[in-house]
């Protein structure tokens, strides 16, 4: 086997003749990455390879979400984060998918990551039913916190 590293041309096949180099560049380099976890920057190519999924906002919020928990790689932030760290607003299930294909890529233990957490267990039960109802009850939550400090703050000011 060559061991060379396969060049553009390569990995695409004919399809250089059909677009510009620009264009491959961009779907295959890594220097506007969608997908950058510290030092592991996937390309749009990696993403889909990796993860079987299309890569696009969802590989950018996962990025913003492993800056924010300062991972320094996708190990990394495997065992820095939980599903309710992740639970962020314009973070839906695609992202988190996402997420969990790009730690099982990396040969790691989505269902042990998945149940790390506060979010498992409520009253001695497993009650994580989806990653959803989970962002779901949180905001229902923070809502009753918000309206409950709003009347609070409301009286004091009687």
């Amino acid at each position: 086997m060559n061991a060379r590293t396969p060049t553009l041309a390569d990995r695409f096949g004919s399809a250089a003749t059909f677009v510009t180099s620009r264009t491959l560049q961009h779907y295959a380099g890594v220097d506007d990455a969608p997908l950058v976890i510290g030092k592991d920057r996937w390309s749009y190519m990696d993403v889909a390879a990796h993860t079987g999924l299309p890569p696009g906002q969802a590989a950018r919020l996962v990025s913003a979400l492993a800056l924010a928990h300062r991972a320094t790689s996708i190990r990394d932030f495997y065992h820095r984060s939980a599903p309710s760290s992740v639970a962020v607003e314009r973070f839906g299930e695609r992202g988190f998918l996402l997420l969990l294909r790009i730690f099982q890529s990396e040969g790691l233990d989505v269902v042990e990551w998945a149940r790390r957490g506060p979010h498992w267990q409520r009253d001695g039960k497993d009650n994580f039913s989806s990653f959803l109802s989970y962002k779901r009850r949180e905001a229902r939550a923070s809502a009753a916190t918000t309206r409950t400090g709003a009347a609070r703050r409301t009286r004091k000011r009687r």
